[in-house]
């Protein structure tokens, strides 16, 4: 059976587990904290994670929190999530995830989120999105890109959202 590896805090009121069978989880609520480039409190265990599930409670994934998780493939939302924006380079450069869907709640994509991501094919949004804004470069050079499926209209895009993408 998969067990902890390491845990910690990671906002004021939500904690993380990585676990032995590469899922991290973040759990608690209210905002994430923002991290720097390499600089989050899973470092160590960056490469070894496939799965980040992010608890419903959860309003914030910050900057930079799963950037270079070169392993990650699934990004799971838990049923009823009320997060509401995606940091800054959240999941830059995360070359093995294929598909994310983004959930009905999210207002802000911010820039960079999944910048350099080259084999994300498809990005759906769930029924209801209530999204308000991609920020810039926030699918840049993502070539696999070739899926968007629920885009709410009259969402407003930065400079190059989707640039040199699929």
């Amino acid at each position: 059976p998969a067990r902890v590896l390491g845990s910690g805090t990671c906002g004021e009121a939500s904690t993380w587990e990585f676990w032995s069978d590469g899922v991290l989880k973040i759990v608690g609520s209210g905002a994430m904290e923002d991290y720097a480039v390499k600089g989050s409190p899973w470092e160590r265990y960056r490469t070894r994670i496939t799965t980040v599930e992010i608890g419903k409670d959860i309003t914030y994934v910050g900057k930079f929190s799963f950037m270079m998780c070169n392993n990650l493939t699934n990004i799971i939302f838990e049923d009823g999530t009320v997060v509401e924006t995606i940091g800054w380079g959240a999941f830059g450069y995360c070359s093995a995830l294929k598909t994310v869907t983004i959930p009905a709640t999210v207002k802000i994509i911010d820039s960079y989120s999944f910048y350099e991501s080259n084999k994300l094919t498809t990005v759906a949004f769930a029924e209801g999105s209530v999204l308000e804004s991609i920020g810039m470069y926030a699918f840049w050079n993502d070539i696999s890109l070739n899926t968007v499926k629920g885009m709410p209209e009259n969402v407003v895009f930065g400079e190059g959202a989707f640039h040199n993408s699929g």
